[in-house]
């Protein structure tokens, strides 16, 4: 059937990781790397149609059937059922045993494959096509984990840990969901790599923003580290810290934008702006990497993704493999086929912008399912757990520092308690030392606290 592959997958999503990595804690890449499957001991098929090994079932609700999938039939319906305490999409709530020569069966009721599916792959995207907002995004106070209330929490994760508790149960022998963290991802758009740089930048801040001379002239000839928004040396101080100072794995990335005729994709720049080279000197003093910041010119155009990424490759002189889409706006769910066509094989966009939470219904890195043909891809979705525009500002979530510490601390929990990768998102000019407005240098270091405080060299404690 044509939903067998995904199936399959989500299956071993569930009881396992379900993504290669290779000993340095990266993820491999094949261009036809072989889903895993799940054990031969579960399956996803009607009671009657099991065979005598099998000790697991998982009863299909009719999601994926030809006359439902992509219809008004196939989507949930408000107020949603509870499977142990955990809102449930589709199937029924219940299970029961059987006695069988092979052992006590389980067979599950609910249909933890359909609503694990919904969640993972973004299907609901696919059906309401016409709620989007004013940069073609899916709003995340639409979704119906919004809605129904459950987008704080990674609900596959939780369907995971619950299905691998019932099987221990039955005697079988389950991977366990070990606190901690896979990895950590500390990233970093360079949407305003600084305040202002060259003419252009001059004459506005001379002539809007209205500056005296000297003033426009020193925010915009003087050296790089005297730049309003160069926070660069701080902030990448304190992850090299955490780097040193959390057991998992830490990285630190830069996106990088390319320039795009969209007017809101300025400021256009390159690498060979004077500001631009002393960032990146820095930047590869500190191990930084680098992936491709898509501007919304190539949201809108997704055939321009290749040249993007040809040009950033060139400009860096290195391979780029990572991508983060500006504003988060990836539109449709088959766009991401255009980075795949363009070698990409890392997308960090996975958050919405209006509302921070779980989008798809994990914490954990996951193969982006393209929803129309059901296809299991080789790109890699890392979902973003916080991003500091969407705390703070009004047309999004607009928390005070207190509330905001509440949710992001809050997402960092759970992304521990299921073994998942935290990803976070914190723009240069938010980072800055004398900031009245906003409190993200604050918040930054209150969360790099907590995930040292949570996964703890062997040889430290405290920060």
């Amino acid at each position: 059937m044509r939903h067998d592959e995904a199936s399959e997958y989500i299956l071993s999503f569930l009881l396992g990781d379900a993504i290669p990595l290779d000993i340095s804690g990266k993820i491999r890449i094949s261009r036809h790397t072989q889903v895993q499957r799940s054990p031969d001991y579960v399956a996803y098929c009607r009671p009657e149609e099991a065979e005598p090994y099998h000790r697991v079932v998982i009863v299909p609700s009719g999601f994926f059937d030809y006359d439902q999938y992509g219809r008004a039939e196939s989507m949930p319906a408000l107020p949603l059922a509870e499977w142990h305490g955990m809102p449930l999409l589709f199937g029924e709530p219940r299970e029961e045993y059987l006695d069988t020569p092979y052992g006590r069966r389980l067979v599950i009721y609910a249909d933890l494959v359909a609503s694990s599916f919904f969640l993972l792959s973004r299907y609901e995207e696919i059906y309401y096509r016409r709620r989007r907002d004013e940069h073609g995004r899916f709003p995340g106070r639409e979704s119906l984990p919004y809605r129904a209330g459950f987008l704080e929490r990674p609900l596959v994760d939780e369907y995971a840990a619950e299905l691998r508790r019932l099987m221990s149960e039955i005697g079988l022998a389950v991977q366990p969901m070990v606190p901690g963290f896979s990895s950590i991802s500390l990233t970093h758009d360079l949407d305003q790599p600084y305040y202002s740089s060259g003419v252009r930048g001059f004459l506005r801040l001379l002539l809007k923003e209205r500056l005296s001379l000297r003033a426009a002239y020193h925010n915009t000839f003087s050296r790089a580290s005297e730049d309003l928004f160069f926070s660069y040396s701080r902030f990448l101080d304190w992850n090299v810290e955490t780097q040193r100072k959390c057991a998992a794995l830490v990285r630190t990335i830069f996106f990088i934008k390319t320039p795009s005729p969209h007017p809101l994709d300025k400021p256009n720049y390159t690498l060979r702006n004077r500001k631009i080279a002393a960032i990146m000197r820095l930047a590869r003093r500190r191990k930084v990497e680098f992936g491709l910041h898509l501007n919304l010119y190539c949201s809108e155009h997704p055939e321009a993704v290749e040249a993007a990424k040809v040009e950033l490759e060139k400009e860096l002189g290195q391979s780029v493999i990572y991508s983060r889409h500006h504003y988060l706006a990836v539109r449709e769910p088959e766009d991401y086929n255009a980075l795949l066509g363009a070698g990409i094989y890392h997308d960090y966009s996975m958050g919405y912008a209006d509302v921070a939470g779980f989008r798809l219904g994990t914490s954990r890195p996951v193969r982006f399912i393209n929803p129309q043909s059901m296809e299991v891809t080789d790109l890699i979705l890392h979902p973003l757990t916080v991003m500091d525009y969407t705390l703070h500002d009004e047309k999004y979530m607009h928390l005070d520092y207190a509330e905001a510490e509440r949710v992001a601390v809050a997402m960092i929990n759970q992304t521990h308690k299921y073994h998942g990768e935290v990803t976070l998102l914190f723009h240069n000019e938010n980072l800055l030392l004398d900031d009245p407005h906003i409190y993200h240098t604050r918040l930054y270091r209150t969360l790099l606290r907590q995930i040292i405080k949570l996964s703890p060299a062997p040889d430290i404690v405290g920060l």
